[in-house]
């Protein structure tokens, strides 16, 4: 009886007065309280609520806990096919369906549903409580069962009487609500609306592209805003509030949780913010992507490297040039390989892209828009690359706002700060430091979930079972989750199996690529044998230069293997240590005095077997084993000099390397000789398993070792040397029939930039990248012979045009990885005598007193270093992109100097001359043609100068534009960029004024180089066009082939080094003083040379430039091309006849500044126009064209007003003759009368 009288009395909204009678209003609040205690006896939940049309609050309650059907409100282009085929049996097609409460099929309830439909949405994911709720909202129900659901106060609520609901009228006072927008409806019918599962889209009939709830789940509101239409109310049930959503509070702990951890109130509330569970967990963490490239496998690294990856650009995000291309921009071959790392179109664009690669429009629809605006960005920002201040800003620096902002598009602090991937969590530390939230955050919780480690036991760091397993006792699951934090087998099961063979072979038995790796850490033979003696030993693999790291781990070390093995983490401070690697430092002795002092403990001098178990323990776990403890010479040890063979079965188990013996097939009877040898005695080294292969590593073998020692049997696949054919892979050849003379490879000494896609691709082949390509030596692959290469890099270098084995060794290797007796053999033994090497001098790989710049060698010296194939730029080890050819087209030499260096044929055949040449007039024809234009002889001649059809075109490659634009011409972020670099509106206008422009690239500090990158500097350009070279002294100039040019103006060494800092110094020669139009032809091309053009070396404020002035009027159409700004005008439509006025100008000209596109208005700003100069522009030529049209068409009135006078006199005479001649017919006019008519 109390379940039927109280909606009697609190629901009807006929009897206002009874209901307001103290006496119902006392009856009520003792109904209220006996349901009360009777309900929450049976554990019943029912929250009452006033529900007086006076405005008293609505409170909300979800007597049914109906679960959102997620599966609905997803876009038709997007279901799966299951779910489309149900769909479409209830009727549904994909308007009705991306528009909720269109399809006929709401109508009804799912009672009413016959059997295939029933199974249909059943098949679907609906249930009956889901469908009636959430796709029916109870239309099809009766006013009385609404009463028994308790529903039928939300109706009151929202303008319904039992008789418009029972006959669907919508014509009783506030019965429209349903037409009512729902921030129209007050929060109590907001409430009610969603008892009834309505959510403002729903309600609002909204399509899905327009729901503001999928597309950016409300994170572009205000808070106010998200109040206004009741949104607050589940971001508070995710533990949101004001001071967080606005940015000044850290994000609530929801946001660091995964899907599965949100409590069940938390998951209704995101779902119905729009989200499911796959945009909550956001794009899965692309585990691969963040492992440094030693711990791919190799079918990763060659898809990495079809991608154009190398281990440079790999480990360093965000610098190889297919991560600033979006997923849909790349070819299918990209895709293919991309997804085979693990990626799709969200993890990439998220994670790899952070969405650079959309236009502005794009962001909102992925749900982006707002992070970009909460990190500074705008559409006119976005859209022409100026980026905001928050771009060179470190991660610590970040606003709470923005951190939360970053996070939303994939960054993590280490992606963020352009962290290398080799110092990241994972490969430093396997994330051991992070908390619990951090890994989560990160995107590896759900790792260390899998190897059962919970919060608690993080916290408290008591481990699963699963970490005292062993690598090969984990499950699949196990082992997968551990490689997602890079682990491998060697660092799972400990230091102690990752035995590092190559170290610990005698330098003698090392091949030629080993021993180069080895140079290259600074090792000679002695100090190699000597285990322990050599400085690098000393450091920790942090402190190693990025190209010793490369030697490393060509060895076979990464950062743990390096530091326990090598440096016995002697480099680490004593706060750094670990605590499994403190403990075994306080049993040899070590305290943080005795560590801090760089003192030895006593332990350290005993012989090993003088050590205690203990000692011995402790010393094997910071990866000592007797021999390097004792510092044998490699020569002495067992396992090099004979390979354990005089130790006995039981002898070979205390060594500890029984198991390999084992791998390899022996056995005690085999090994004692009461049996035959194992099979693997009579195969080749590449013949064994890689199982074989370690173990025999393991015991001192090196290939060219197990060959001589046990294969017997011919190659079971010999393969004679020969010319590959075209389009396959040849196989690696051991003679080659040898050249007189070292073909030229003409594709190695072109800059990176103007080599083809498909040559780069031959030398990332080879290892190279852009760096690693444009400095000659600093490639690994360079200390290698070519008969040491494999047969892919053979081809390669074949392809990069070394046509046979001399030429690469010679001009890449220079020799360099052969012995001292194969140069006698090769017949250039005597070159490197003349050089000032003798035999030892090789073997300790030191230098000579030759090894200096190439202008201090004498002439003998000069000729037998041309005769291994150095040049004077390939001696100095100047970068490819600083060489006469690729930097300036030989444009700072004389015209006898290029006859000198046997270029000025080339010059010829372009149509220069001497006279020419050397005056800078009357440049030939050749000069204005496009590529395209030029002859087939002129293409050939213009390759030969290190031109290609981009350089050639675009004179402007290095020009730094944006530099020489008015400061009041420069967008908000590039002012900002420039005052980070201490630039004003003064100084800026004024090149050469600013204190920054006396500091070399490399003396700004990191922000500051950050900011010079925002304008579009590179090192190279800021150094030249900046610098120009001035805080660099004589010899660093070498690399860049300066100094030449400096002489051209009568600097020399002592002056110019005086001077540094100081160019208008006493020293200064007389002509660095002239003005530009008095230097000669070739002062002005050395000038050039080192990055001026007339205005920066009169120094001319840019009011004063023509760009600014008058935006290069007057010039003619070639004098634009000199000037580097022909490109812009081609873009706005130019031509040289429209320019010259022999045709019309281009459409542009007419255009408002909103018309030109985007290509147009960038081409117009660096013409120096902003909108309001080029409108004000258009303007004046409209106002003109109006002005020249009335005149015209006064013109056309005047003429036409003369001819009528004329005609009509003419008539006049016309009839004044026809009266005088009675004679003529009336009507008949003369033909002399008529033709004048």
């Amino acid at each position: 009886q109390l379940c039927i009288v109280i909606p009697c009395i609190t629901s009807s909204g006929r009897d206002l007065e009874l209901k307001n009678s103290p006496v119902a209003q006392l009856t009520m609040k003792f109904v209220h309280n006996t349901v009360a205690l009777v309900l929450s006896a049976s554990n019943a939940v029912f929250l009452t609520q006033a529900v007086d049309q006076g405005g008293s609050e609505l409170i909300s309650r979800e007597l049914t806990d109906v679960e959102y059907p997620d599966f609905r409100f997803t876009n038709w282009d997007t279901i799966e096919e299951s779910t489309k085929e149900a769909a479409i049996i209830l009727g549904y097609e994909i308007n009705t369906w991306d528009k909720p409460g269109t399809a006929p099929i709401e109508m009804k309830r799912f009672d009413q549903l016959d059997e295939p439909q029933k199974l249909s949405a059943q098949s679907m994911g609906f249930d009956k409580q889901q469908w009636d709720c959430y796709q029916n909202h109870y239309s099809a129900y009766t006013w009385n069962e609404m009463r028994t659901l308790k529903l039928s106060e939300f109706l009151i609520r929202l303008g319904w009487t039992r008789e418009s609901w029972e006959e669907k009228i919508f014509d009783e006072p506030n019965s429209q609500l349903a037409d009512v927008e729902w921030r129209a409806l007050t929060s109590n019918q907001q409430i009610a609306a969603r008892e009834l599962c309505y959510f403002q889209e729903t309600w609002n009939n909204v399509d899905f592209e327009e729901w503001e709830c999928r597309r950016e789940h409300y994170r572009d509101y205000t808070w106010d805003e998200l109040k206004l239409d009741g949104i607050d109310q589940l971001f508070m049930v995710l533990g949101w509030n004001e001071e967080m959503w606005s940015g000044n509070a850290e994000a609530p702990p929801s946001e660091s949780m995964a899907w599965d951890e949100l409590t069940t109130e938390q998951h209704i509330a995101a779902r119905k913010l729009c989200y499911l569970k796959e945009e909550w967990n956001g794009p899965p963490y692309p585990t691969a992507r963040f492992k440094a490239w030693s711990y791919l496998t190799d079918e990763q690294k060659s898809k990495a490297e079809s991608l154009g990856y190398s281990s440079i650009t790999w480990n360093k995000l965000q610098s190889e040039e297919i991560e600033a291309l979006a997923f849909g921009d790349l070819s299918d071959a990209q895709k293919e390989a991309a997804t085979g790392l693990g990626f799709n179109e969200k993890v990439w664009d998220c994670y790899i892209n952070h969405y650079e690669g959309y236009f502005w429009y794009e962001l909102k629809d992925v749900g982006v828009e707002h992070w970009m605006v909460v990190l500074g960005w705008d559409s006119s920002s976005w859209t022409y690359g100026s980026a905001p201040n928050s771009e060179i800003t470190f991660w610590d620096d970040l606003s709470v706002a923005q951190k939360t902002a970053a996070k939303e598009i994939c960054y993590i602090e280490e992606s963020w700060n352009e962290i290398m991937l080799d110092n990241w969590d994972c490969a430093k530390d396997n994330f051991m430091d992070r908390t619990w939230d951090e890994l989560k955050s990160m995107g590896v919780q759900q790792y260390f979930l899998t190897l059962g480690w919970t919060k608690t036991s993080w916290l408290s760091k008591e481990t699963p079972a699963a970490e005292d397993k062993a690598w090969g006792e984990l499950t699949t699951d196990e082992a997968d989750a551990a490689r997602a934090i890079c682990f491998e087998k060697e660092n799972w099961d400990g230091a102690e199996t990752f035995y590092p063979a190559n170290r610990y072979h005698v330098w003698d038995l090392l091949d030629n690529e080993t021993q180069a790796a080895a140079g290259a850490l600074t090792y000679t033979r002695d100090s190699w044998n000597s285990v322990g003696s050599a400085d690098i030993e000393d450091l920790k693999f942090d402190q190693l230069s990025s190209d010793q790291q490369v030697a490393a781990q060509k060895l076979g070390f990464e950062q743990q293997s390096w530091d326990c093995w090598q440096n016995h983490y002697f480099g680490y401070l004593w706060s750094e240590l670990s605590l499994e690697t403190l403990q075994p430092m306080t049993v040899l002795g070590y305290t943080m005095e005795i560590w801090d002092s760089a003192d030895d403990p006593e332990i350290l001098s005993k012989k090993w077997k003088d050590l205690t178990s203990t000692q011995r323990d402790a010393a094997q776990t910071i990866c000592y084993f007797q021999e390097t403890w004792e510092r044998t010479n490699l020569e002495e040890w067992e396992c090099p000099k004979n390979h354990f063979a005089d130790l006995s079965w039981s002898g070979l188990q205390e060594a500890g390397v029984q198991d390999y013996f084992d791998t390899l097939g022996w056995t005690e009877d085999s090994w004692g000789g009461s049996a035959d040898p194992p099979p693997t005695e009579d195969l080749h080294w590449d013949q064994l398993s890689l199982e074989q292969h370690v173990a025999a590593m393991q015991i001192c073998f090196t290939k060219s070792v197990w060959e001589s020692a046990f294969s017997t049997n011919p190659d079971p696949s010999p393969t004679p040397a020969s010319s590959p054919t075209p389009g396959t892979n040849p196989t690696p050849v051991d003679t080659v029939n040898v050249p007189e003379t070292a073909v030229y490879p003409d594709f190695r000494f072109r800059v990176w930039s103007s080599l083809s896609p498909a040559v780069k691709n031959y030398a990332r082949a080879l290892s190279y990248d852009e760096d690693k390509w444009n400095n000659l030596g600093s490639a690994f692959v360079e200390k290698i012979p070519f008969n040491s290469l494999g047969a892919d890099e053979q081809h390669a270098a074949i392809q990069l045009g070394f046509k046979d084995a001399l030429s690469w060794n010679c001009y890449m290797n220079h020799y360099l990885g052969f012995t001292w007796d194969q140069l006698e053999e090769e017949g250039v033994q005597a070159y490197y005598v003349v050089l000032g090497y003798s035999e030892e001098m090789w073997k300790s790989s030191d230098e000579p007193q030759s090894k200096v710049s190439w202008n201090t060698l004498n002439g003998a010296e000069q000729t037998a270093a041309q005769a291994l194939c150095y040049i004077k730029e390939s001696w100095d080890q100047v970068p490819l992109d600083r060489w006469e050819c690729s930097w300036n087209h030989f444009t700072g030499r004389t015209w006898d100097e290029l006859e000198e260096i046997q270029m000025q044929h080339y010059f010829v055949a372009l149509g220069w001359d001497e006279a020419s040449w050397t005056s800078g007039r009357n440049r030939p024809a050749s000069e204005s043609k496009h590529w395209n234009d030029l002859s087939a002889d002129e293409e050939a001649a213009a390759r030969a100068i290190c031109f290609e059809k981009e350089s050639w075109d675009d004179p402007s490659e290095f020009y730094p534009i944006l530099r020489y634009k008015l400061w009041d011409l420069l967008e908000n972020d590039e002012q900002a960029s420039a005052e980070v670099l201490a630039y004003d509106k003064n100084t800026w206008n004024n090149p050469g004024t600013a204190d920054i422009e006396t500091m070399a690239f490399d003396e700004m500090s990191d922000i500051q180089k950050k900011a010079a990158r925002r304008l579009q500097f590179k090192e190279d350009t800021w150094d030249c066009w900046q610098n120009h070279y001035e805080a660099f002294k004589w010899k660093e100039l070498q690399k860049y082939g300066t100094p030449f040019f400096l002489t051209v103006f009568g600097w020399t060494q002592k002056k110019w080094d005086l001077s540094v800092g100081n160019l208008e110094s006493v020293y200064a020669p007389s002509s660095w003083t002239k003005s530009w139009t008095e230097l000669s032809g070739e002062e002005q091309n050395a000038g050039k040379a080192l990055c001026y053009i007339e205005q920066t070396w009169d120094k001319l404020d840019l009011n004063d430039w023509d760009c600014s002035r008058n935006h290069y009027d007057g010039y003619s159409w070639d004098r634009l091309k000199e000037v580097r700004v022909q490109g812009y005008f081609e873009t706005l439509g130019w031509t040289e006849d429209s320019w010259n006025g022999k045709t019309a100008p281009p459409r542009t000209q007419s255009h408002h500044w909103t018309q030109l596109n985007k290509a147009e208005r960038l081409a117009a700003r660096q013409l120096c126009y902003s909108k309001s100069v080029w409108d004000s522009y258009f303007v004046n030529n409209e106002k003109d064209g109006r002005d020249n049209m009335a005149g015209i068409i006064s013109a056309v009135v005047i003429c036409v007003a003369f001819v009528g006078l004329v005609g009509a006199l003419q008539i006049w005479g016309l009839q004044k003759r026809s009266r005088t001649k009675e004679e003529d017919t009336p009507n008949t006019i003369p033909n002399d009368v008529a033709v004048q008519v």
